[in-house]
């Protein structure tokens, strides 16, 4: 414990915290009121100190990020390491989930990972930032793979030896891959259960070293690139069915809904390039726009980073959102413990989950209800050109998907509260609270 306040004292005292806060690379931090001091002495353990922090409005994870969200998130981490090597300070890991964002912009949460340079010391979060930040970029630009189901599935990351057999060999020739991954591999198989006293040497490596390590790693992963997979749905706002009328009056309609509203979060799932959550954005504090197709959110993230949005993009398949997992099962939140959202936009995303999740509509509408207090939902007519697609290869046994069977599900657990049928296509939008 004295440790660890000794580390925040030297932290604060160095200007460092000042200066990060400024930056906007951490979260505010407050000094926490006597009452609340007083409050709390009881629960904790002798010379604790007490800070407070601003909270975010959701929180995410690395497995839930585009491309180029990790990507920055990997860029501060190291930009963090060398401000606090500046100031005789060290980041003593490199955990990704360290790492959340606000909008698009990428901050770091944990203040107990600063402590005290240790002259000699070498960076112990290294293999920490390859297998959660630079493996996963790796494997996403140089073997088109995306690293969202693997991150998910291990929560510790990728490591090397799993990164390069999943590398072509051009890409284990470039200098940098070649450093990180290929040696490194070789060497974890060779050292991995052995410790510095077994091998007989003392650590002692020079700043300069790691800060030279960090640049070159800077430099790496700064110089990759999302690779450009298209989907059907990369260019769906321009091709999509809605007349110019009945988009104008789609757009007008969730404008009206969320501004009667004056959401503080709103979820848009199945975003797409994030044409609603952008309008949404005008009266929420911040918007979570979810969707499955990672080209697509890699997309939407750029838009809302160029526009400093208020826009948190996300990569989730609803059919199979993110569950609580880790340690009990409640380290990592799924996507309804970290709800419900003061408004859902559902907006030409139920047929998906109908037709081509096989989801019961009374039960897609229960799952509405759990994840947000009031919604604004499409429903697409059998007769769309979007669903005539979906149904194409399969039987239509879909005998309660029509209007009057979605409204009496959509009434079973929301009071509608106005409708707006769209001109030239069959399509109504329905605005709702959660009974």
């Amino acid at each position: 414990m004295g440790d660890a306040v000794a580390d925040f004292e030297h932290l604060r005292d160095s200007g460092l915290l000042d200066e990060l806060v400024r930056k906007g690379a951490l979260l505010p931090v407050f000094d926490v009121d006597s009452m609340s001091a007083r409050q709390l002495a009881t629960a904790l353990p002798p010379g604790a100190l007490l800070v407070r922090q601003l909270a975010l409005p959701f929180v995410s994870y690395p497995y839930e990020w585009p491309f180029g969200m990790l990507q920055a998130a990997a860029l501060l981490h190291l930009d963090l390491i060398e401000s606090a090597l500046d100031h005789d300070l060290m980041v003593k890991d490199a955990s990704a989930y360290n790492i959340q964002f606000d909008g698009t912009h990428p901050v770091f949460i944990d203040l107990g990972s600063f402590e005290r340079y240790a002259v000699g010391r070498p960076w112990r979060g290294y293999a920490q930032f390859c297998n959660l930040f630079l493996n996963p970029l790796l494997i996403d630009a140089l073997a088109q793979f995306h690293f969202q189901p693997w991150l998910r599935s291990s929560l510790e990351g990728i490591p090397a030896d799993v990164t390069g057999r999943m590398l072509p060999i051009r890409a284990k020739v470039r200098r940098g891959v070649f450093l990180n991954v290929v040696l490194q591999a070789l060497l974890g198989s060779r050292f991995r259960s052995a410790t510095p006293a077994e091998l007989g040497v003392t650590p002692n490596v020079k700043k300069r070293s790691i800060i030279k390590n960090v640049r070159h790693l800077r430099e790496l992963v700064s110089s990759l690139r999302v690779s450009r997979t298209l989907s059907s749905w990369t260019d769906y706002e321009d091709t999509n069915s809605y007349s110019a009328e009945a988009r104008s009056r789609k757009s007008a309609f969730v404008d009206a809904a969320v501004a009667s509203a004056r959401p503080a979060v709103v979820w848009d799932i199945g975003s797409n390039q994030g044409e609603y959550a952008f309008i949404a954005a005008r009266h929420a504090k911040t918007v979570v726009a979810i969707d499955a197709d990672a080209g697509v959110v890699e997309r939407l993230y750029q838009r809302a980073r160029d526009a400093n949005a208020c826009v948190l993009p996300l990569v989730m398949d609803l059919r199979n959102p993110s569950p609580d997992q880790g340690w009990d099962q409640r380290e990592r939140g799924g996507l309804a413990s970290r709800g419900p959202a003061d408004i859902v936009l559902a907006l030409a995303i139920v047929h998906h989950l109908r037709l081509g999740g096989n989801v019961p509509l009374r039960l897609l509408v229960r799952w509405l209800a759990r994840i947000g207090r009031s919604c604004v939902v499409e429903f697409v007519p059998k007769s769309d050109p979007q669903v005539r697609r979906l149904l194409a290869w399969r039987d239509d046994v879909y005998d309660d998907y029509d209007e009057s069977g979605f409204e009496a599900a959509l009434s079973e657990s929301f009071a509608i509260e106005e409708k707006c049928r769209l001109p030239d296509s069959g399509r109504v939008l329905y605005s709702a609270r959660a009974r």
